[in-house]
């Protein structure tokens, strides 16, 4: 069975398992800002640069605002001149081959695993905003499988 969400250690494998800079920014920005595929394809760095503390993104539905924290901006390593796509297209492949690997569900869930470390930190209200889903259901009482101390190690991850 496929893995619908990756641990703390799993995400860094991944991070570090990236064969360059297009594919580390693709899973940065799904895994720190809760990207989905398509808002990731149309992200252009004219949408970061100068940005303090959120960005706006487009993807299928309606533009929506991300939190853009210093550790996501070390991570996307921003070009001279910043401009044009964030990713390219092959950035999607590189990624979704190296998810494999780890017996991942695909790209999504590298968004669930964004999902899951805003809830172990957050109420399920802030954390629906953050990752832009409309309404939120009434909150489970199953425990998460991502814990308070591995959604901190997660956004804390930093490139070596």
């Amino acid at each position: 069975m496929d893995k619908q969400y990756l641990s703390v250690q799993e995400a860094e494998l991944l991070l570090r398992a990236c064969p360059d800079a297009d594919a580390r920014r693709y899973v940065a920005l799904s895994l720190f800002a809760g990207l989905r595929s398509a808002e990731v394809a149309n992200l252009r760095w004219e949408d970061l640069v100068g940005q303090s503390e959120t960005f706006a993104c487009q993807g299928k539905g309606q533009p929506r605002c991300v939190p853009l924290t210093a550790n996501l901006m070390v991570w996307l390593q921003p070009p001279t001149p910043a401009e044009g796509p964030v990713v390219t297209d092959a950035a999607a492949h590189k990624v979704r081959a190296l998810l494999g690997n780890l017996k991942s569900a695909g790209t999504h869930a590298l968004r669930t695993t964004y999902l899951l470390c805003c809830l172990a930190l957050h109420d399920p209200e802030a954390a629906a905003q953050s990752a832009g889903i409309g309404q939120v259901q009434e909150a489970s009482h199953t425990a998460l499988p991502i814990g308070r101390a591995d959604a901190e190690r997660l956004f804390s991850l930093a490139p070596s």
